[in-house]
């Protein structure tokens, strides 16, 4: 893990194209063996090849009537694909002068590749910058093919819009081999119902979500969220799809973490696509990703006090849970206010 406040080239990151020096500068917070990195400089090396998670973002500020700052991701300076943060429009109107981009999804890669994050401009010239008092971030976690579900989509079950009137689920296209990934004791995908993704195993998972998009008439912003069972789950939905279509605001991405808490075998987890702004057709050349991670209940350590681990109730009483794992609790101490 590092943070940033500056590319090569300066604190400026609403720069051109391709004009060279343009990674963000990182200081490290964190660094495992598995990655080679100096202070001062953009270059991460990932010593072992393998599947890895990474998370970049970056807080903005700028002065620029619809400017957009993108970020991509590259290894050896070579861009991968799909792997860009485009949500920073900034309409200085109003007192509309902050923004951020993020990334959030699983890289492939080779031992020894060089992994940089480059900043250039996506709209309206002028300075944008990073935030004052604040940083950009970068997290890269090394992920093993155990528990891991790694899918990619370019349209939903009705066609490649990501727009529509009505909420459409997403059509995952892999199939276990080349960079998609799936540990086929935990999940299913498969046969025609290619938007499902079946819990095999119980548990909580981590989702991440990523995609571009492009298209759409002025104004448009598909909304993304996760169902389980065809519920929505609370919190786990994107709005940050915004597409001007002015001033050369034409492409943005969406990008969000959330955890599916205690799933059950056979719970059939989507992600979905309705129109929430403008209409038209908006469509992902690039496509996008979704990850599904496995995680093993957290441990307490001996010691920890008791805590709460639910609560729900209403006029009609209450219901709550205690976890004791580490000192127990004296029962005849427990004591419940109604205030």
């Amino acid at each position: 893990s590092a943070s940033a406040t500056e590319i090569q080239s300066g604190a400026e990151l609403n720069v051109e194209p391709d004009i060279g020096d343009q990674g963000l500068v990182w200081t490290s917070a964190r660094k495992g063996s598995g990655y080679s990195h100096s202070d001062g400089n953009a270059e991460i090396t990932i010593e072992d090849g393998g599947n890895y998670m990474v998370y970049v973002n970056v807080p903005l500020r700028g002065n620029v009537a619809r400017g957009s700052v993108g970020l991509t991701i590259n290894l050896d300076d070579e861009y991968v694909e799909g792997a860009r943060g485009q949500q920073g429009y900034i309409r200085n109107a109003n007192d509309h002068k902050d923004a951020s981009i993020h990334f959030s999804g699983v890289i492939s890669a080779e031992a020894g590749q060089v992994l940089t994050v480059i900043t250039e401009q996506l709209a309206a010239v002028g300075s944008i910058t990073v935030q004052a008092d604040r940083a950009a971030s970068i997290l890269i976690e090394k992920l093993g093919d155990d528990g891991l579900f790694s899918d990619s989509f370019t349209g939903t079950t009705a066609g490649e819009n990501l727009n529509p009137n009505d909420k459409t689920a997403l059509s995952f296209i892999g199939d276990g081999i080349s960079d998609d990934i799936i540990d086929e004791t935990i999940f299913s995908n498969e046969g025609d119902n290619e938007e499902n993704i079946v819990i095999k195993k119980a548990g909580s998972y981590l989702l991440s979500f990523n995609s571009t998009f492009t298209g759409g008439n002025a104004r448009a912003n598909p909304r993304v969220t996760v169902e389980v069972n065809g519920s929505v789950v609370p919190g786990a939905t994107s709005l940050a799809h915004y597409n001007r279509h002015a001033s050369g605001h034409d492409e943005v991405t969406g990008s969000f973490v959330a955890l599916l808490s205690d799933l059950a075998v056979d719970d059939v987890v989507t992600v979905s696509v309705q129109r929430e702004g403008n209409g038209g057709t908006v469509t992902s050349p690039e496509g996008g990703r979704v990850v599904l991670q496995a995680k093993a209940a957290s441990e307490i350590a001996a010691g920890t006090p008791p805590r709460f681990s639910s609560f729900s109730g209403g006029l009609s009483g209450f219901s709550a849970s205690l976890d004791d794992s580490g000192l127990k609790l004296d029962a005849a101490t427990l004591k419940a206010t109604l205030n």
